[in-house]
């Protein structure tokens, strides 16, 4: 390109466009790797998920700047001869718009660190004007060697260098890796469940709304359990019976915040990691973290609700998320949230180990308080209230802060829509995750079993609380259960009252091996419940709650 000359071709244009992309989502992907590893949630991540994290970077603040590059270049080439005069110093104008760009994404991103408070503060004034002066040096100095460099070398570099740059971040292909092991005559073992999930708002139980509609196909092939309740109304102690098969006053993590799981208990990870599966879990709420030692037996433990502290850190993802907030195009896309990072995490290892043996629990944590469906979701049940939400749902640094009480009964039909709107798109990432599922011929050889850790008040009696507590009414405990089994052998509705603590017993039942084990739990079989000739006598259920 040579800028002695009152002219500026559409080669130099996509030599300006691209080479402007290229640079500015480099200097914004460093800088989003550097809050990355200022980050505690980064530094729990295991390699793997790390660099999925770091692969999200890339993809969102390239594919940004890809459309900046695309709309500046197409402006600028579509100048008028009017302004022929200016056209040699299109450089300059390239060098501004991308620094300007790269100046309010990293902008945005300082008044994010609490040491500085506000836009006004003279240290955030300051820290900005050095990073401006670093990302101009950035994109100054690298711009002018590639544009020289391409234009020493003409026209056929350039369409190299267009594909070279632009088509990789495009294609964001996952690694498959292949599992050396065979699958064994065991079938594999896949635990679905959504926290905070009440089992009389699934459609599949008869709801008036069609909330799970991916779950519904699934239940017409497996037994469905109506009368479902949890043994507590939090979730460590709630789940942390359903992997050991005992109540939390035995298993010893009585609430989420006081306890760990001791390893003195005897995990259904652990058991089937001894019978020679491959074990995995993906869970989407910070309460279960690894360090409340609920890890135990699995080979992989994936902390999804990671990836929704770190996304708030990608300034692509921010921009495109407000960009179609901004133009209403939320119905053609929607921010990932929770549920989405789960399911990637968790098709991740399936297409790993889908070969071998496996025991994959996922836990989603739509549609957990506060409720705040994606927009395409939230305008399937009539969501258009977004300032009420706001009104009502707000937050301090550390607690979560409940107005305008007691609600009238509008309001609480307000809360009941948003809930639904959060489970129709934790069914959504469900459905994503079971095409695949089907895709690689696992339904064949796997039992599926869907549940959640407990219900949720939704106002409806007793008390207003919009999420749930530690009191035990129906509505904090119910929940949905259904086993789907590979040859469907087993279709049916059981309304018998039973507890999700005895998933633990029932699985191991399913592989004959609940003899070994049953020493020290509280759970029994539901098997004898699903036989036609088998035991029909209701069980007795407990549920706890404090300490």
């Amino acid at each position: 390109m040579d800028k002695g000359k009152n002219s500026f071709s559409l080669k130099d244009h996509l030599f300006c466009g691209s080479t402007f992309w290229l640079i500015s989502s480099l200097y914004i992907t460093i800088l989003t790797l550097i809050q990355f590893y200022l980050n505690l949630y980064f530094g729990g991540l295991n390699a793997g998920d790390r660099l999925l994290a770091i692969r999200m970077a890339v993809w969102y603040n390239f594919s940004f700047f890809l459309i900046i590059a695309l709309a500046v270049t197409l402006v600028f080439s579509l100048l008028p001869k009017s302004l022929k005069p200016l056209r040699g110093r299109f450089y300059r104008f390239y060098l501004l718009v991308f620094l300007l760009v790269c100046f309010l994404l990293q902008s945005n991103q300082l008044l994010k660190f609490r040491i500085f408070g506000g836009p006004k503060d003279p240290k955030f004034l300051a820290a900005a004007i050095i990073l401006l002066g670093i990302a101009y040096l950035f994109l100054f100095l690298l711009s002018k060697l590639i544009l020289r460099l391409l234009a020493s070398l003409g026209l056929i570099t350039l369409v190299i260098f267009l594909a070279v740059t632009f088509i990789p971040p495009l294609l964001g292909a996952e690694s498959t890796l292949e599992a050396l092991h065979h699958r064994s005559d065991r079938p594999n073992i896949l635990i679905l469940s959504i926290d905070t999930l009440r089992g009389d708002h699934c459609s599949f139980n008869g709801y008036s709304r069609k909330t799970t509609p991916n779950l519904d196909e699934l239940a017409r092939e497996a037994v469905t359990f109506s009368n479902a309740f949890s043994c507590s109304p939090i979730t460590l102690p709630s789940l942390g019976s359903i992997m050991t098969g005992k109540y939390p006053q035995n298993h010893g993590a009585r609430d989420n915040l006081n306890y760990l799981l001791s390893k003195k208990n005897l995990t259904l990870a652990e058991i089937l990691k001894e019978q020679g599966y491959s074990t995995g879990a993906v869970v989407a709420n910070r309460v279960i973290r690894s360090t409340r030692k609920l890890d135990q037996g699995f080979d992989y433990y994936g902390e999804s609700f990671a990836y929704d502290q770190l996304s708030y850190l990608i300034p692509g993802l921010l921009a495109c998320k407000i960009s179609v907030e901004k133009l209403g195009l939320e119905n053609l896309w929607h921010w990932k949230l929770g549920a989405g990072y789960c399911t990637d995490l968790a098709l991740q290892w399936l297409k790993k180990h889908h070969r071998e043996r496996f025991f994959l629990w996922v836990h989603y944590m739509d549609p957990h308080c506060p409720y705040d469906p994606p927009k395409l979701f939230a305008d399937k049940f009539k969501v258009t209230r977004k300032t009420w939400f706001n009104d009502n749902f707000t937050y301090t640094d550390y607690n979560r802060i409940y107005e305008n009480l007691p609600p009238k009964e509008e309001e609480i039909e307000w809360i009941h829509r948003l809930y639904d709107g959060e489970i129709l798109y934790a069914d959504h990432e469900i459905g994503r995750f079971l095409e695949t599922v089907e895709r690689l011929g696992l339904l064949q050889n796997t039992i599926i079993i869907f549940t959640s850790d407990h219900g949720e008040a939704l106002a409806d009696e007793h008390y207003w609380y919009g999420g749930h507590t530690h009191f035990i009414f129906s509505q904090d405990i119910n929940v949905p259960l259904f086993i789907r089994f590979p040859d469907e052998r087993l279709k049916d509705v059981v309304s018998t009252t039973l507890s999700n603590i005895d998933i633990f017993a029932t699985v191991l039942d399913i592989l004959g091996i609940l003899d070994e084990y049953a020493q020290g739990i509280d759970a029994v079989s539901y098997l004898p419940l699903m036989r036609p000739s088998g035991d029909k006598k209701p069980p007795a259920i407990f549920a706890e709650s404090g300490e």
